[in-house]
């Protein structure tokens, strides 16, 4: 099943053992087919996400299974799927006995003719969905690259002025139309009726394709190509080939929020430089690189002299609260890196974010992993609107970042196949001291947690009598209600204002940064706000001036904590980075040690897990020279290896283990609370054969959703 990834023409190549041609001569036929969206958000109005999943699997797989048998009949070769698009290759075959346009175009109208079976689907409910295709065909000579790391995914590129043809051909098009270039209609010109396309391009003469008066002999290719699961699996994502071998298939599709980013480029003379392989490869891996560093999904990649484009998805296979500043780290860092490249230029990207479907579809003997939806349709335009240099995304899903990043506001714009305007935003700069604002949102009554609050506050009534560093550490799965429980303690801690207290956080996407989570402490200690980063300088300079002026000329070496840099001095210029990282912890300490002079500080740091190495040693220093100190700790369960310094602070004698398992069933089927009396929670009560506590407070969550909205 794995070698149906794998495009055809790839496969019979692998299976006999030689390599297909970098140049080639041939046309690239890309069909666009509409309905799909409408489609998707209607079954998932009328079935809900898994059955609606389900049923826009069956409809795709019905409707390319006919396309693409159309496109193998006559020797074409499908590489890439582009949302609801599909690009094919018809390379020239002195074994056939038509040319390769006469077969492409044959192909375009059994494609054409295919469709008309599904010019409306009714659903469930009765309700019509259109369904239509339009086709673009360009021919000429074709680049042909396999690029990418062999260890993430290998990916199939048609590359060159043939592919530019073909995306002219195709945005000129209309529903039902078949537009071919020149180099196609001249093959072809006795076999078709014709007219010239009355929208043709300025550099550019296309026709519209009316009646196919002589269709191409077939030319079909060799049946049960076989190809070893293990060379099939360097063309997947690890997640398929994982669910493949599990026998798992089928639980591929699904309706969920996913982020998409599609990201423009150019730069790359793929026609006439020779080195162009070498150069789009590199690139490929850098994506990657950085796709892995925020876990996205790179889906597509097309090709063309003036304008190429990454199609990406986050949130798929593994959904994170986070995934929309994922999406947006993941464009900056491929904006910084194109900036210092000398040949990738004119980067522009757009996002949007929605319920989208997500899953394996295509035939049974090709198949791809896509995400479909308004809002894979949404970040394309996005992408096409931008200026270069520009992140553009919905004001909508800018909400979703506010507190990382600083946006600007656009003017609303009607886009292509909206009834109305949207409102957009600009990516600005990076706020680097945003903590997670859901912490101190408003929340729902604390469930089944009493215990574990009152160890917390126990804690916190003996920090002022005790001698050393108290460590408690907050330990549970994903979903189990960590954050709820640090919400309460906080709420705690708001009321008791002697109590110095102060929170950072890791994060997955900055587990490189050093001191990452010591940032937003930072911020905090000299009362920095997130768009004050021009006082850090001034802030932190008047701070060390009344603690110690002798420390002023050290203060670069906190240059690594700060947004913007003091100038450094010829001492620390000369420090080697053992030497920096330990004078940079002191200076953290002796400036922590001076803002809590009176009253022990309580110190709160989520999502350890993530923490970086500079983060992990600063924060065993402070609890090895801060006497009068509580640290909470909130993790997920660590693996090994064990960070040194989360090692030694387990070992402490006064490191308090706080874990949170499954809720026990009477704290649920039990409320005390008002809330917990309220028909709505009776309606909903858990039982106990829940096996996940992250389902549990899922459900508890989606029990509580009205009273949090009318608090």
């Amino acid at each position: 099943m794995e070698t149906f990834y794998i495009p055809i023409d790839r496969r019979l190549a692998l299976a006999k053992g030689y390599d297909l041609p970098v140049v080639a001569d041939g046309v690239v036929l890309f069909a666009d087919i509409s309905g799909f969206t409408p489609l998707t958000a209607v079954l998932t109005q009328e079935l809900g996400s898994r059955r609606g999943a389900e049923e826009v699997t069956h409809y795709l797989n019905m409707v390319y299974s006919k396309l693409i048998a159309s496109v193998h009949q006559l020797g074409g070769s499908v590489i890439g799927f582009s949302g609801d698009a599909i690009t094919c290759w018809f390379a020239e075959d002195e074994t056939a006995v038509s040319p390769a346009a006469h077969r492409a175009v044959s192909a375009a109208f059994a494609m054409q003719e295919t469709m008309t079976q599904f010019r409306q689907i009714m659903t469930p409910a009765k309700k019509a969905i259109s369904f239509g295709i339009k086709i673009a065909l360009a021919g000429g000579q074709t680049k042909r690259f396999l690029v990418g790391d062999p260890k993430i995914q290998l990916v199939e590129v048609l590359a060159g002025r043939v592919l530019d043809r073909v995306a002219q051909a195709e945005q000129i098009a209309r529903q039902g139309e078949i537009v071919v270039d020149d180099e196609v209609r001249r093959v072809v010109e006795t076999a078709v009726s014709w007219r010239p396309h009355p929208h043709s391009h300025s550099t550019n003469s296309f026709f519209r394709l009316h009646a196919l008066k002589q269709s191409a002999v077939f030319h079909p290719w060799p049946s049960n190509i076989q190809v070893s699961a293990d060379t099939a699996r360097l063309w997947l994502h690890s997640f398929i080939s994982e669910r493949l071998q599990q026998g798992l298939a089928q639980f591929l599709a699904e309706l969920r929020p996913v982020t998409i980013l599609f990201l423009n480029f150019s730069g790359i003379e793929y026609d006439t430089d020779p080195d162009a392989g070498q150069k789009l490869d590199t690139f490929v891996r850098q994506i990657q690189t950085y796709l892995q560093r925020y876990e996205g999904t790179l889906l597509q990649l097309t090709m063309g002299d003036k304008g190429s484009y990454l199609y990406a998805a986050f949130g798929v296979p593994v959904a994170h609260e986070d995934d929309v500043t994922r999406a947006i780290l993941f464009a900056q860092e491929m904006m910084a890196y194109t900036n210092e490249s000398s040949y990738i230029q004119q980067v522009r990207v757009g996002i949007s974010q929605g319920l989208l479907y997500a899953g394996t579809y295509g035939s049974e003997v090709r198949q791809t992993y896509g995400v479909l939806g308004h809002d894979v349709n949404m970040a394309a335009r996005l992408m096409m609107i931008a200026q270069p240099g520009q992140i553009i995304l919905p004001q909508r899903v800018a909400e979703q970042a506010k507190d990382r990043f600083t946006f600007r506001k656009l003017a609303p714009v009607l886009l292509k196949g909206q009834a109305e305007t949207v409102e957009l935003a600009e990516v600005g700069a990076r706020q680097e001291t945003a903590v997670n604002a859901d912490i101190y949102q408003k929340k729902p009554p604390l469930i089944g947690r009493d215990k574990e609050l009152q160890t917390l506050l126990a804690e916190l009534e003996q920090l002022p009598h005790e001698q050393s560093a108290r460590v408690i550490i907050i330990e549970g799965d994903a979903g189990v209600g960590k954050s709820r429980l640090l919400y309460e303690f906080i709420e705690h801690l708001r009321v008791h204002q002697q109590i110095a207290w102060f929170i950072g956080e890791g994060d997955a996407v900055e587990q490189s940064t050093p001191y990452f989570a010591w940032r937003s402490v930072l911020a905090q200690l000299l009362n920095i706000k997130d768009k004050e980063t021009a006082n850090w300088g001034e802030s932190i300079l008047n701070a060390f001036e009344q603690i110690d002026p002798t420390l002023v000329p050290m203060l670069p070496a906190l240059n690594i904590l700060l947004p913007a840099e003091l100038p450094e001095t010829e001492a620390i210029q000369q420090m080697a980075g053992e030497a920096r990282a330990r004078l940079t912890n002191e200076l953290f300490i002796r400036l922590l040690r001076a803002k809590t002079a009176d009253s022990p500080p309580v110190i709160i740091l989520e999502d350890v897990h993530w923490l970086d190495s500079s983060s992990w040693e600063l924060t065993r220093q402070i609890v090895r020279q801060i006497p009068q100190l509580m640290l909470v700790l909130v993790t997920r369960p660590l693996t090994p290896p064990l960070p040194d310094s989360y090692t030694f602070l387990t070992q402490l004698p006064q490191t308090r283990h706080i874990t949170l398992n499954t809720l026990p069933a009477e704290s649920i089927e039990e409320p005390t609370t008002d809330f917990g009396k309220t028909e709505t929670f009776r309606r909903w009560r858990i039982s106990s054969s829940m096996d996940s506590a992250g389902k549990v407070f899922k459900m508890i969550r989606r029990v509580c959703g009205s009273w949090v909205r009318n608090v």
